[in-house]
């Protein structure tokens, strides 16, 4: 699994994207699980300045109840579910 950090800067100094006065670490916040056992999909806000890694976000599950070989899982920093409803 690829865990993909951005960096967000903010307050810009004129038109130059490089004299930032201020960089914000912006790491993943939400694991979304897909559980089999279950048959439901759960998604995890995660509230914490720590860069998480997989062995993190696998504790995280178990520690939840779930059993990764259950589960199929991946983090990301939107909590947007999108549904989309298709007529046949």
């Amino acid at each position: 699994m690829v865990n993909n950090t951005s960096v967000l800067i903010d307050g810009l100094k004129g038109s130059n994207p490089f004299l930032a006065t201020n960089i914000k670490l912006n790491t993943m916040n939400t694991l979304t699980v897909l559980d089999y056992e279950e048959g439901l999909v759960y998604q995890y806000i995660i509230d914490t300045d720590k860069e998480l890694g997989s062995d993190d976000f696998e504790k995280l599950l178990v520690d939840q109840g779930h059993r990764l070989k259950d589960c199929e899982w991946m983090s990301h920093s939107d909590d947007t579910i999108t549904k989309t409803k298709i007529e046949l």
